[in-house]
């Protein structure tokens, strides 16, 4: 005695492909989130260090000659505020580099992968000194 049992998988071969592809278009599609944030991260970096970095260094180079010239010849009231005025662009200019670093860090393209997993490293070691690594 011979039994045969045929059926027909042609739905489940089809479903089964139709999986596969979804798979592949959503690797495909990760991949282009991950260029466009890179991309994106990239321009906001170099926004960060061309257009407000440079104009807080531009503001500081303006501001140094005159509160040179007012701690000889101007009243201390105003060098005491221009002094106050050149700190707080200081910490601004080191804000925003900091932020363009984390966001972009230019050994990344310059050095490559390792170095700058390096740098972040001591960077982090220097923040949490509690921490070694």
């Amino acid at each position: 005695m011979i039994r045969s049992v045929v059926s027909d998988i042609t739905e489940r071969k089809m479903s089964e492909t139709a999986s596969v592809s979804r798979k592949k278009g959503a690797g495909i599609s990760l991949l282009q989130l991950l260029v466009t944030q890179e991309a994106e991260r990239r321009r906001i970096a170099g926004d960060l260090h061309d257009s407000i970095g440079h104009g807080l260094v531009n503001m500081k180079h303006i501001i140094e000659p005159l509160l040179t010239w007012m701690r000889k010849e101007g009243p201390e009231t105003e060098v005491k505020r221009l002094e106050i005025f050149t700190s707080i662009l200081d910490n601004t200019t080191a804000e925003v580099k900091r932020m363009q670093q984390n966001l972009r860090p230019s050994l990344l393209e310059d050095l490559g992968l390792l170095v700058t997993i390096g740098w972040l490293c001591r960077e982090f070691g220097e923040a949490h000194s509690g921490i070694t690594y």
